[in-house]
């Protein structure tokens, strides 16, 4: 991966690597590493060793680093005459061509969390309402053969914007906790949503994620004209009922192009969104830099939530065989550093993810750990011999990584299928910030 992420990341060469030094990013998938997604600060020789084992080269956070090391490390790079890279001007190698921010066209922004998830839920809760609401009156007008009103939709994508920008994880638990059997407008809903969070970890500016998120909510709304029976049909479909199928793309365009206040950039997405990287998608078989940027990160988080929402013809994959899958997609169906990136933007286990830890219990993920996305914070609901705990707890894995006379370490074992131990993510409400442990 031959992106920067900020400009407090530089590039480092393997043999000037120090302990002291903080790696935020490799050359590679974090989940081609003993590593994972969890960034590593080099506190000896062995782990400087596993990074040359693995990697060519990795990029380090100054930030984050010790101020001696790093200012050592500049006195060499001058002598050597080695280049800091920025975000805006990367290295001419053909890595560096094809990764997301070099052709995606948008100036990088930076963005930080400003609230916590408790305090962002209740204005997350109802943006996501809002948003519902209207995105079920145009499937309803479309279905109707009516006109559609894009503006209720412009708003309340708006706000959902505001909200994930300020913090990801609450409406991307609001997803998880207000999902239904069907999927109809909340695919495209629960599509939107991580389609921001990703346009976010992309460092998009506003302006293009709102016509990200328009463009994702609306992408789908030619399905309202696929006949029902092929929709609910139970296992796979023949081919003529895909071709079918196929044909939404198209009277999702028509339907928008003829709709006021719908920008050709949200076009773009809704035209893209089944295209594929080696040109096997549809309906254009447009393939490579042919694809609109918004759209391939519309490709990428339409495919995911697909694989691990519930369908008429297929079971869910868990979060952790979905992001698999991806990975086994890339070059393919999508390009390989946008993949890498999504599953740095999610992770292994995203908010609202039902997992088991090496203690036996049972939990829900609430919210993430940027710098150590294997360390989320986790509500409790079941006990090692999975009983129900009342009141539920909730503990940051982030301060049990080691075993210490006082507590013993605890990791996420595995991730499982929402309803596993008839525990669903909608059943659960969030508890505040002061009963972390």
């Amino acid at each position: 991966m031959g992106n920067v992420v900020s400009r407090e990341q530089i590039k480092v060469n393997l043999t000037d690597l120090k302990i002291g030094m903080y790696v935020c990013q490799l050359d590679r998938p974090w989940i081609e590493t003993p590593f994972l997604l969890q960034g590593l600060l080099i506190k000896a020789g062995r782990d400087i060793a596993a990074l040359q084992r693995h990697c060519d080269f990795v990029y380090v956070d100054i930030t984050k680093s010790a101020s001696k090391v790093i200012k050592q490390h500049f006195v060499h790079v001058a002598k050597n005459k080695v280049s800091k890279l920025h975000p805006d001007k990367t290295s001419a190698s053909p890595a560096n061509k094809k990764s997301p921010a070099k052709e995606s066209k948008f100036k990088k922004a930076a963005y930080a969390i400003s609230l916590t998830v408790e305090k962002e839920l209740p204005q997350a809760d109802i943006a996501f309402q809002d948003l519902s609401q209207a995105m079920q009156s145009v499937f309803n007008n479309v279905r109707n053969n009516q006109s559609i009103d894009v503006q209720a939709t412009k708003q309340a994508a708006k706000e959902m914007v505001g909200s994930i920008i300020r913090n990801p994880d609450a409406f991307v638990w609001l997803a998880r906790v207000k999902e239904k059997d069907s999927y109809s407008y909340e695919h495209s809903i629960r599509s939107a949503i991580l389609a921001i969070v990703f346009g976010r970890h992309l460092g998009l500016p506003p302006a293009p994620l709102q016509n990200l998120a328009m463009g994702v909510l609306l992408s789908e709304v030619g399905m309202a004209k696929i006949p029902d029976e092929i929709l609910k049909k139970k296992g796979k479909l023949t081919d003529e009922e895909f071709e079918i199928v196929k044909k939404h793309v198209e009277y999702s365009a028509e339907i928008l192009s003829t709709t006021p206040g719908v920008s050709d950039q949200v076009l773009q997405v809704v035209w893209s969104h089944h295209e594929r990287h080696d040109g096997s998608g549809y309906p254009r078989q447009l393939r490579g830099q042919q694809i609109h940027p918004l759209g391939k990160i519309a490709g990428i988080v339409d495919c995911y939530d697909a694989m691990t929402s519930p369908r008429s013809h297929a079971k869910p994959k868990t979060a952790s065989d979905a992001v698999a899958m991806l990975y086994k997609m890339r070059n393919k169906d999508f390009q390989s550093e946008l993949v890498e990136q999504f599953i740095q933007a999610i992770g292994l286990y995203p908010t609202g993810t039902l997992v088991q830890l090496s203690t036996d219990e049972v939990g829900i993920i609430i919210s993430q750990n940027k710098d150590r996305r294997l360390c989320p914070k986790v509500m409790v609901v079941l006990d090692e011999n999975k009983i129900p705990i009342y009141p539920s707890k909730i503990i940051d894995l982030i301060h049990y990584q080691k075993n210490t006379a006082e507590q013993a370490k605890i990791s996420i074992s595995l991730d499982l299928k929402a309803g596993a131990f008839d525990i669903y993510p909608q059943d659960i409400m969030v508890m505040s910030e002061s009963s972390a442990m």
